[in-house]
């Protein structure tokens, strides 16, 4: 009895997201949110957004959420000048777009940076995922998910990640500075995401996003 109430309990909180989320999708045909003017004057734009994000952010996503500013593929940021923004933000988003497409989204990001901006992303960590592939005794189905993504266009994933190849791909396309950086103790970061998503295998703990910065 109280197993059945539990599952109607989740059926029903389900119900009502998927109509809040409705809602908001319906309202956002009809109502674009005010670009933020943030106190220190800088531009923050989250790409891919979806429903992690913070006030301070603009957001690009292809999906028009009501905090939705730009509804755009994130491959082409042309709504941005030359030099117009302080940090670019990335969470699971890379790992989507069409392999040979890489490089040139690399370079269009670092465009619309300013000289000493940031582009801040996490991606799918191929060596974590190892780590956990190992952890659970060689069962691939332990990493099936995060290392494959669903199906359809914007779940699949078309890139394996590890430092060593985000940094190659980065600095040939111009950033200066590569390094990680830890969701937990960074700035302009105060909502959770995938960048922070870990894998329990018995008692330990399995990091399995890459977070990289990027400075132009």
């Amino acid at each position: 009895m109280i197993a059945t109430l539990k599952r109607i309990r989740v059926k029903i909180l389900n119900k009502i997201r998927e109509g809040k989320q409705q809602f908001g999708f319906l309202q956002r045909k009809y109502i674009t949110p005010k670009i933020p003017e943030n106190e220190d004057g800088k531009v923050y734009v989250n790409l891919g957004c979806g429903v992690n994000t913070s006030e301070e952010f603009i957001n690009v996503d292809t999906r028009g959420f009501p905090h939705t500013h730009y509804i755009h593929e994130v491959e082409d940021l042309s709504m941005f000048e030359d030099g117009s923004v302080d940090l670019l933000y990335a969470s699971h988003l890379l790992e989507h777009v069409d392999r040979s497409k890489v490089p040139t989204v690399l370079k269009e990001w670092k465009r619309v940076l300013k000289s000493g901006g940031v582009l801040r992303f996490g991606v799918p960590d191929f060596d974590g995922l190892v780590e956990v592939y190992n952890a659970n005794k060689k069962n691939i189905e332990s990493i099936m998910a995060p290392l494959m993504g669903g199906e359809g266009k914007y779940d699949d994933h078309h890139t394996a990640w590890n430092f060593a190849y985000a940094e190659k791909l980065l600095k040939e396309a111009g950033y200066s500075v590569v390094r990680t950086w830890d969701p937990e103790k960074v700035e302009h970061h105060d909502f959770s995401d995938k960048t922070m998503r870990k894998i329990e295998v018995g008692e330990r703990k399995i990091s399995i996003s890459l977070n990289v910065e990027a400075v132009k």
